[in-house]
């Protein structure tokens, strides 16, 4: 795991949370492992899960989780202005490789340093293919999650592949409290890690998450706004904020990729 310099707290408050976001992992460190495993994007059932402290989550006790963001080390020259760095590692340089994003509570704090093992049995709630070039990776689930204020397992696992690897970083933190929280299965071995990747929880409350609006309300029309503020009827490629009004008057949100 390496260590980036100090002005990443910079970067770190720039990307803090927004109304329903949640923003977690100080971003003062990186990896290739967690959250998402680059490295070996070419071999199926490479794995990563994070088990994130509920002290962390505690503003979304009583939610459901719409979705989830994790940043790449290139994120960090974006927010600061400055463009592109040099090292091809800094976004994401691996294509064509779909992960299964899986959710689950749980009560275990971490995983064992000596013979780490995988947690079975989280439910999937995403599928996602990061996009070559890209500086996050945004995931919006299929299904709100309801989270009901305990440990929470995010794993993502690698389920097809058409051979690109790359050797891509995330942002996170070295989250050293006597248990190592992420663990990794990468070309055979099991790895246990102190690291919490930089993660955003878009959420919303129970009573109002989108699929628990009345099934009488149908959607009107539907806007399309891109990171520069244009809005359209189609999608922008890259990051889009989808609004939806509804026939009640009411708008949704989301955002989504094309």
């Amino acid at each position: 795991m390496k260590k980036i310099f100090t002005l990443f707290a910079v970067a770190a408050m720039t990307l803090g949370a927004a109304a329903n976001e949640l923003t977690v992992g100080d971003g003062l460190s990186y990896t290739n492992h967690i959250p998402i495993c680059g490295l070996y994007a070419d071999t199926e059932g490479t794995m990563a899960q994070t088990i994130y402290p509920a002290s962390m989550l505690a503003d979304m006790n009583g939610k459901k989780i719409t979705g989830i963001t994790f940043y790449t080390v290139n994120q960090y020259y974006v927010s600061q202005g400055q463009g592109n760095s040099s090292d091809e590692s800094d976004f994401i340089n691996f294509s064509g490789s779909t992960y299964q994003i899986s959710l689950l509570e749980v009560s275990q704090n971490g995983y064992d340093v000596d013979a780490p093992a995988p947690v079975t049995d989280a439910t999937p709630i995403a599928t996602v293919t990061p996009i070559q070039g890209d500086y996050i990776v945004n995931i919006v689930f299929d299904q709100p999650y309801e989270y009901n204020g305990g440990n929470l397992l995010v794993e993502t696992t690698l389920i097809a592949t058409e051979g690109d690897w790359g050797q891509t970083y995330f942002l996170g933190e070295d989250y050293d409290l006597g248990e190592n929280v992420s663990y990794s299965f990468v070309d055979g071995n099991h790895n246990a890690l102190n690291f919490i990747p930089m993660t955003t929880f878009t959420y919303e409350d129970v009573a109002t998450a989108v699929n628990d609006i009345n099934e009488a309300t149908t959607v009107k029309s539907v806007k399309y706004v891109n990171l520069n503020g244009q809005t359209s009827d189609k999608p922008f490629n890259g990051m889009n904020i989808k609004v939806s009004t509804l026939s009640d008057g009411t708008t949704t949100t989301s955002k989504v990729v094309f």
